[in-house]
C-alpha cells in the first residue's frame, strides 16, 4: 500500500470515512489508528472482513453459474433460432395489426416458450 502522504486528497477522504463508519461497530480501531496510524488502521480493517469475503465467496460463484446456466439455455432455446424467431415475430405482428390486442399477440409466443421449457 502506497504511504498515506502519496494519496490523492480523494483516497484520503475515502479511506478516512470507512475507518469513521468501522469505528462505529469496532471501537478498537481508533487505538489502532492513535498506536500505528492510518495504514494500520486500514489494514485491520481488511483482515476484519476477511471471514466475511470468506462466506461471501461461494456464493457469488453459485449465483454466477446459476446465471450461466440460464444464459446458456436462454441461447440455445427454440425462440432463438432465426427461422423460429421469425416465424413468430411475423405471426406476432401480423396478429397485433388484425386484433389490436398486445395479451393475443404475445400468446403466439407461448408455444415457443413451452417448447423451451420442456426441451431444456
Amino acid at each position: 500500500m502506497r504511504n498515506w502522504e502519496n494519496l490523492s486528497l480523494i483516497q484520503k477522504v475515502v479511506i478516512g470515512l470507512l475507518i469513521t463508519i468501522a469505528a462505529a461497530f469496532a471501537p478498537e480501531l481508533m487505538m489502532l489508528v492513535d498506536f500505528g496510524g492510518i495504514e494500520l488502521a486500514f489494514s485491520f480493517l481488511l483482515v476484519y472482513c476477511k471471514p466475511l469475503i470468506v462466506w461471501l465467496q461461494p456464493k457469488v460463484i453459485w449465483v454466477s453459474s446459476k446465471i450461466n446456466i440460464a444464459k446458456v439455455a436462454f441461447l440455445n432455446s427454440a425462440l432463438f433460432q432465426p427461422k423460429v424467431f421469425t416465424t413468430h415475430a411475423v405471426f406476432c405482428s401480423v396478429t397485433m395489426v388484425l386484433t389490436g390486442s398486445f395479451v393475443l399477440s404475445i400468446a403466439l409466443f407461448l408455444p415457443a416458450l413451452m417448447a423451451n421449457g420442456i426441451l431444456v
